[in-house]
């Protein structure tokens, strides 16, 4: 299972005893393909996406004072 945090921690999770598999600090800049620059923040609003062994999940959430952002992040499972 994967879930974001305010903190803006991606993480997986092992459905059977909850201990975590994976996670990533989506809070920092990124290089992009446009060249336009992206910051993630905090996951709020809306939950990570699994498809075809790829998982989508956008990062940076502003209301509340939580970290703004502005990026979609692709993760796959085979690191392309």
């Amino acid at each position: 299972m994967f879930a974001g945090g305010l903190d803006g921690i991606l993480r997986a999770f092992d459905v059977d005893n909850g201990s975590i598999l994976w996670e990533t600090n989506t809070r920092q800049s990124f290089g992009t393909r446009n060249g336009i620059e992206a910051t993630g923040g905090s996951i709020e609003s809306d939950g990570p996406v699994i498809m075809n062994g790829q998982v989508f999940i956008t990062s940076g959430y502003e209301k509340w004072a939580e970290a703004p952002g502005n990026v979609l992040l692709v993760y796959s499972l085979d690191g392309n």
